[in-house]
């Protein structure tokens, strides 16, 4: 069902419009294998290749593409770092029963990553990440500050998909922007874990716009308010802005205008321009006065889509406007109340704006602001025009597959043109005499010197003292050559499994919780490697009113099973002596390997019971001080959430699965997420 799927949403739903090569002139290409300053970034997403690509502005090349993982949308890149975060667009669910599931898809919704492989920025690797505890929202938007360790989300309620039919998963209430640290780069997936800040807005955030020095971001929601707040804290920096809706337009399954809300931010950072759909009209938003008025062209447009605000040096400050079918330039005065007056236009085939999981009309100045990327329906999803004056000039490109492009980013505002070093004067040639040879002297003896001769005694200089310099410190370069590869990396771990009465619920499915927990430590222990001298090993402790240690550190998988069978369900939950157990399983000098490294991982549906969880956040502690990493994951919704979040080693490592159906992933995760010890870097770092 799902691959029929798959084959349907890559096949003909789009009405493909040819596009000639009249009027084209072929660029010169170069052979050079990198990337050029003027790079640009687009996420494909309704064709056969679900992925973000980077090309050159220069060659018109593309540099490489990224794996297919269904479906990256709106998208952010922080260049000095080489980041590239995409939020979803749309979703492709797939159960694990298909027998022929298609390429890229995910079980949850998650947000598309990128990050370069080596230093000239050829080669790319590909991974995403995902929260079961905050829902990405579809079609939102993601800012990367300055940094690159940190970033903006939109988020919405969790929602887990479960349906096949269900490509576009609905954004529901509440709605937040949220500020996260950058995990780990994921080798496929990795967990978000929790925000360091978060911020409710009235909508989804469709667009999130950073000012230059990134300290301010300008939300634009889907219910057509802009929120401006510190991208530190969080907190608003002035009242919120109504402005005019989008017309017109409404997004499939959504029903919302958020895959056709485009916005962009003034060079000078006081202006916001953001498009209103079917009344051919734009917003200009002065976030200074916190005041919104609209602007008309001249002629008239059918439709506004992308917009883009030129911040490169060549043609600074123009505005450029996706209308569907046409791009036009338009010299941008924000103080003027006159109409628009349309300065060039370029043909873009006319795109269909009702399929679901699309983000419309994308649009971009390059960096240089030399050229225009316009989102087009075709081979190749985009179409590259040279603005001069008030001339356009369609180009030549091949920047990767695709039908359509969800966004497009380049470095805009970010590149400086390079200095010209001043003219230096010529000197004047002046006329030079030529010399008159004159007779050559006749060699005479050179004397030899007397032996008994006495040299002259040579005046001693005296030292003039030099002021003495005061010393400061010295930064040398430190090169390190480090390596610790989580496939080698052996561990002795301690699942620690909730065996309470409650777990004997029911899961969405039917059977038992405790069935399903049971299941997923399975496949835990299938992901570990218990074979040879040097292997995994795994203890298993099961508790309710006490802790029971039934199978201590082994890497006999017979022995783990049978410890698994024989966990019995009873009262109470008492999280301090689970832990304690574990890690005292842990610490056993008989069985324990030094080389492997300590992970304790606990699972509780429920609250801790009888005695309070502070307890057993001080028995984590304890194990954390003994170089013992904790993993929690809280089943349900009825839990200890700050306890467990405080008894993990890091924000990732407190894991919430909504359903005991959904426990193999969060242990999965745990595999996943595992670190280097502290020993494997330079300073124990």
């Amino acid at each position: 069902m799902a691959a029929q799927l798959a084959k349907l949403l890559c096949s003909g739903m789009l009405a493909l419009a040819a596009v000639g090569s009249l009027g084209m002139r072929q660029v010169a290409t170069s052979t050079t294998a990198g990337p050029s300053d003027d790079i640009v970034v687009t996420s494909d997403g309704w064709s056969t290749c679900f992925q973000v690509n980077v090309g050159s502005l220069d060659t018109l090349e593309l540099v490489y593409a990224g794996d297919e993982i269904f479906t990256p949308g709106r998208l952010d890149v922080d260049w000095s770092s080489g980041l590239i975060l995409a939020v979803q667009s749309h979703h492709l669910y797939v159960p694990f029963s298909d027998s022929d599931p298609p390429r890229g898809i995910t079980d949850t919704p998650i947000l598309y990553a990128m990050w370069p492989r080596n230093a000239e920025r050829t080669s790319w690797r590909t991974g995403y990440y995902y929260s079961l505890r905050y829902g990405v929202a579809t079609s939102g938007d993601a800012a990367i500050l300055p940094g690159g360790d940190t970033f903006l989300l939109s988020t919405v309620r969790w929602r887990a998909p479960n349906d096949p039919r269900v490509v576009v998963l609905a954004n529901e209430r509440p709605f937040h922007v949220r500020k996260f640290a950058v995990p780990p780069y994921p080798i496929r997936r990795a967990s978000l874990g929790e925000p360091l800040a978060s911020f409710e807005t009235d909508g989804v955030a469709a667009e999130i716009e950073l000012t230059s020095d990134g300290a301010v971001a300008h939300i634009v929601t889907d219910q057509h308010v802009v929120h401006s707040i510190r991208t530190d804290t969080l907190v608003e920096v002035a009242p919120p802005i109504a402005i005019p809706p989008i017309t017109g337009l409404s997004t499939p399954v959504l029903g919302t205008s958020i895959a056709y809300l485009r916005a962009d931010l003034s060079p000078d950072d006081r202006y916001l321009i953001v498009n209103q759909g079917r009344t051919g009209k734009l917003t200009l938003v002065d976030l200074e006065a916190r005041t919104a008025r609209t602007l008309t062209t001249e002629p008239p447009l059918e439709i506004t889509g992308g917009v883009a605000i030129n911040g490169g040096w060549e043609n600074r400050w123009r505005l450029a406007v996706h209308a569907r079918n046409r791009v036009v330039v338009y010299d941008l005065d924000p103080t003027s109340t006159a109409p628009l007056q349309e300065i060039s236009t370029g043909a873009v085939p006319p795109q269909d704006l009702w399929n679901p999981g699309v983000v419309y009309l994308a649009l971009a100045w390059s960096g240089r602001g030399d050229k225009l990327i316009a989102e087009s329906p075709g081979l190749g999803g985009l179409q590259v025009f040279a603005v001069e004056d008030d001339r356009m000039e369609l180009l030549r490109s091949s920047l990767g597959c695709g039908l359509l492009k969800n966004d497009i980013w380049t470095r805009n505002g970010e590149l400086v043109p390079s200095p010209t070093p001043p003219p230096t004067d010529t000197p004047t040639p002046t006329s030079t005499e030529t010399p008159v040879p004159t007779d050559t002297p006749t060699p005479t003896s050179t004397p030899r010197a007397s032996a008994t001769a006495t040299p002259s005694a040579t005046p001693t200089a005296t030292n003039t003292p030099s002021p003495t310099a005061e010393p400061r410190p010295i930064y040398m370069p430190l090169a390190l050559h480090e390596r610790c590869d989580p496939t080698q990396q052996r561990i002795d771990v301690a699942l620690v499994i909730d065996a309470s009465t409650s777990m004997n619920e029911p899961t969405r499915l039917g059977r038992p919780k405790i069935a399903a927990a049971l299941e997923a430590a399975r496949a835990f222990l299938d992901l570990l490697s218990l074979e040879g001298p040097s292997s995994d090993q795994a203890a298993i402790v099961a508790f309710n009113a006490q802790a029971q240690l039934l199978a201590p550190l082994t890497n006999d998988r017979a022995a783990l099973e049978a410890a698994l069978d024989a966990i019995t369900l009873a009262q109470q939950t008492r999280l301090d002596l689970a832990v304690a157990a574990g890690a005292e399983a842990l610490a056993d000098g008989t069985r324990r390997r030094s080389t492997n490294q300590q992970v304790l991982v606990l699972l509780t549906d429920g609250r801790a019971n009888p005695v309070p969880v502070e307890a057993a956040v001080e028995q984590a502690a304890l194990a954390k001080a003994a170089d013992i990493t904790l993993f929690t994951i809280g089943l349900g919704e009825d839990l200890d959430a700050e306890g467990l979040a405080a008894m993990a080693s890091t924000p990732s490592g407190f894991l919430r699965a909504p359903d005991a159906e959904d426990l193999a992933e969060a242990y999965g995760e745990v595999a996943r997420s595992i670190p280097c010890p502290a020993s494997a870097w330079w300073g124990g770092r």
